[in-house]
């Protein structure tokens, strides 16, 4: 018996939970500091320096794993930036209570995003330090619960905040410089610095990405398709060339057809002799047909293909299948077929009925479409907002705030996209079961 892939019930056990435990803590410590910093009527004697209590383990037990891969793998270029952001935010925050004047008992701060000082010291900021640690931490957390780091593309928050990471450093070693040779307070200068580094947190495409992938794979669910991991969906985008096995029902052929008129290959393999794998291909307009292929030859032809460049998918119900299953790119399983094949296989249409992978492609496809858009809108939203930033109109509260909304914008976008999205075809629905 092959070895069966992971289904999401392992990925959230060794990924999802040590995040969902982290940002619960975190989120318990980070509360009471942003209720504090932005509700004046809530300050009392003192109250700036538990929040800077609170916000000490956040910067550094909270944002570790950031800080960890940051000094180990600087080529993951998003935990860099939440690092520097979560860093420059503490130590600016530290600055300020212990040598900028805003540690006097009985000090309140009135929360103003513009505001780069207030009654003559400089604003700490361990609201920024907990916003930063609790957008970050739950675009983790909802990366490793659509299975991060099981597609072989690098995550699309690094990619892009590798891009990024030129441009924002730049701007934030040149803008205190400006600052200063335009005559303003050091303390104005440093202040911009740190939140153009909090609006470079590149939190909400972390954010975006895996909820898009989430709200897919529950669309996938009510279309018929079970998705083992939202990230699979990339793999089907990818796919061109889909091994099927027998043909059972009108479904499958209306399924041949949409295939092709999709632009993918179907291949049919069987076992049954060469004239009957003939006419059944030539009833189904598939050019290319092998017969006489065993459990073991079909899993040498899945990996022939790919050797030849072709990204493949391969559709089967039966035990035997379950070997071409796990060699393939994508492995898709009939809903009522062996276990054994539902377990070594990516996708499972609970339809049962081939139809199904027309819709299943069609979903990946629009997937695609809104991670494109969201790798183009989401950082573009953050050059923008690096602009007030440089200029001194945000502080580092103000920053965090602007970041967290567009957090917000960029997850209700990626659960959105599907709100109304591809059903399946009218003969598919009269046969799910009611």
């Amino acid at each position: 018996m092959p070895p069966q892939r992971p289904g999401p019930e392992d990925v959230a056990a060794d990924m999802a939970a040590p995040e969902r435990r982290r940002l619960l803590v975190a989120a318990v410590l980070a509360l009471p500091v942003l209720v504090l910093s932005v509700v004046p009527g809530a300050q009392f004697r003192n109250w700036q320096w538990l929040c800077f209590v609170l916000a000490a383990p956040l910067a550094v037990w909270g944002a570790w794993p950031f800080h960890q891969r940051a000094l180990r793998e600087p080529t993951v270029a998003s935990d860099t930036l939440v690092s520097l952001a979560v860093v420059a935010s503490f130590v600016w925050s530290a600055y300020a209570l212990f040598l900028g004047g805003a540690g006097e008992p009985g000090t309140r701060l009135p929360f103003d995003p513009t505001a780069t000082a207030g009654v003559g010291a400089a604003r700490p900021c361990p609201d920024a330090v907990a916003g930063v640690v609790l957008c970050a931490l739950a675009g983790r957390c909802l990366e490793a619960r659509a299975g991060r780091g099981t597609a072989s593309t690098p995550l699309p928050a690094d990619a892009m905040a590798r891009a990024c990471v030129p441009m924002v450093a730049a701007v934030a070693v040149t803008v205190p410089g400006f600052w200063l040779g335009a005559g303003a307070e050091p303390r104005a200068a440093v202040a911009a610095a740190v939140a153009v580094l909090v609006v470079a947190a590149p939190c909400a495409l972390l954010a975006a990405v895996p909820a898009t992938l989430l709200s897919a794979a529950l669309r996938g669910a009510r279309i018929g398709v079970r998705v083992r991991r939202p990230r699979s969906l990339e793999a089907l985008r990818a796919v061109d060339t889909v091994v099927l096995n027998t043909v059972r029902r009108p479904g499958d052929y209306r399924a041949v057809r949409h295939l092709k008129r999709l632009g993918l290959r179907p291949v049919l393999v069987t076992g049954e002799r060469e004239e009957a794998a003939r006419a059944a291909a030539d009833r189904l307009g598939i050019a290319e047909a092998q017969s006489g292929v065993g459990p073991r030859d079909k899993a040498v032809l899945v990996r022939e293909l790919r050797e030849r460049g072709h990204r493949v998918a391969v559709v089967g119900e039966g035990a035997e299948d379950a070997a071409a299953l796990a060699e393939a790119d994508l492995g898709i399983a009939l809903g009522d077929g062996d276990p054994v094949a539902v377990g070594a296989a990516d996708l499972t249409l609970t339809r049962g009925d081939v139809e199904a992978v027309v819709d299943a492609i069609r979903l990946a496809r629009r997937t695609g479409y809104v991670l494109r858009a969201q790798l183009v809108w989401v950082p573009g939203c953050q050059v923008v907002a690096l602009a007030p930033a440089a200029a001194g109109w945000l502080n580092p509260s103000g920053a965090v705030v602007a970041m967290a909304a567009g957090v917000l914008l960029a997850v209700a976008d990626g659960l959105g996209a599907y709100a109304t999205g591809p059903r399946p075809a009218p003969a598919a629905r009269r046969l799910t079961p009611s």
